[in-house]
């Protein structure tokens, strides 16, 4: 998507095939849908459910037609976005241990089941502090924290890292757009009993300059009450409020602790209820209603 704005910026007529109804799969539909809108107010022409059948080359050889099951398109530049595979042969050639997702499976310390061995990076897996299971998650954030681990250890130290909630951000044209945490569906699939509730509020005060809608869509347990996961997604202020609904994930904070933050208001930054406090409040009233 962020490839999709860099041509468009630079005048080359974008189309976009997905295999999917929505770009993103792994956030919540509305923030998936906003994705797509923001993409198609642009410019892209998008187009879901495609499965690329063939490249088709011309007389010298250069790629001009891309043939999926939606139809084809005259094509002048071709970028293939099919994501990334952990290269552990080299490790599994040795009898070290992989995940379920590919990636090597190392303790705290970044040691591998061989004790003279770290691994970290993309060719790693994480555990997920959320559910407490192994995830594959190549991010430049947690492959330098395993790095650092890794290093420091192999040169004698006792560093750890226990693992992330995922914390990711990306771009669309004007749109910023963010996930921390588990999904409704990855948490339901863990076996939480899943509540969640949207909002949208004011990024700032309604009349000052700047201002702009903000979307939060909160995760929680029904049971533990705890935070869970959460999609903010709007033009201004969205992933900085990620940010601090990561740490409140992170350190297993309930959705009434929460709408207890004491959070800054100053018309210049922020409104004086928050899109979190407004988007906690009402998951509070969600979860009161769903114990009745």
């Amino acid at each position: 998507m962020e490839m999709a704005e860099a041509f468009l910026s630079n005048g080359i007529e974008t189309t976009l095939l997905h295999r999917s109804e929505l770009p993103m799969s792994r956030l919540e539909r509305d923030t998936r849908q906003a994705a797509k809108d923001a993409l198609v107010c642009h410019g892209v022409t998008f187009v879901p459910m495609s499965i690329v059948r063939e490249l088709r080359a011309d007389s010298t050889g250069k790629i001009c037609e891309v043939v999926a099951n939606t139809g084809s398109c005259k094509t002048d530049l071709v970028v293939i976005a099919i994501g990334v595979k952990p290269n552990t042969g080299l490790a599994r050639g040795v009898g070290i241990r992989e995940s379920s997702h590919g990636g090597i499976l190392t303790d705290q310390r970044q040691v591998t089941g061989i004790d003279t061995i770290f691994a970290a990076g993309d060719c790693c897996a994480v555990k997920n502090l959320v559910n407490n299971k192994w995830m594959y998650i190549p991010l430049a954030t947690t492959a330098s924290k395993q790095g650092w681990v890794a290093g420091e250890n192999a040169a004698g130290g006792s560093a750890v890292f226990k693992g992330v909630i995922r914390a990711l951000a990306v771009k669309v044209f004007d749109l910023e757009i963010a996930q921390v945490g588990l999904s409704s569906k990855e948490a339901e699939d863990t076996g939480f009993s899943v509540v969640t509730e949207s909002i949208t509020g004011n990024s700032k005060i309604g009349f000052m300059p700047g201002n702009a809608r903000v979307h939060v869509t909160l995760v929680a347990d029904k049971k533990s009450e705890r935070v869970l996961g959460a999609n903010v997604y709007g033009e201004n202020g969205a992933v900085l409020r990620a940010n601090t609904l990561g740490v409140a994930i992170q350190q297993k904070l309930t959705i009434d602790e929460l709408a207890q933050l004491d959070l800054i208001y100053s018309p210049p930054f922020a409104p004086l209820w928050d899109p979190i406090l407004i988007a906690a409040n009402q998951t509070n009233k969600r979860l009161r209603s769903t114990l009745r």
